[in-house]
């Protein structure tokens, strides 16, 4: 069984930022989106993750979120 058409945006992609919420759907998110692209590319991938402070619900224009700066293939927000 081949991958789902919508894996094809991780291929040869190596830079991926994850922004993902601190609680547990957030973090459970962020596992399960990590471990499946990375059974597609394998060890090709690098992963950031940025995790807003806890309390924070939403992102606004200014937050800090201490995103490391380089370029990035390929961006995903998961709650």
């Amino acid at each position: 069984m081949g991958y789902p058409a919508w894996t094809r945006l991780f291929k040869d992609k190596s830079n991926i930022l994850l922004i993902h919420h601190w609680d547990t759907d957030g973090i459970s998110s962020a596992a399960i989106f990590t471990d499946y692209i990375n059974n597609i590319n394998g060890s090709k991938l690098r992963i950031d993750y940025v995790v807003p402070s806890a309390g924070t619900y939403r992102l606004l224009p200014g937050d800090n979120l201490n995103i490391p700066r380089k370029n990035y293939d390929f961006i995903a927000i998961l709650d």
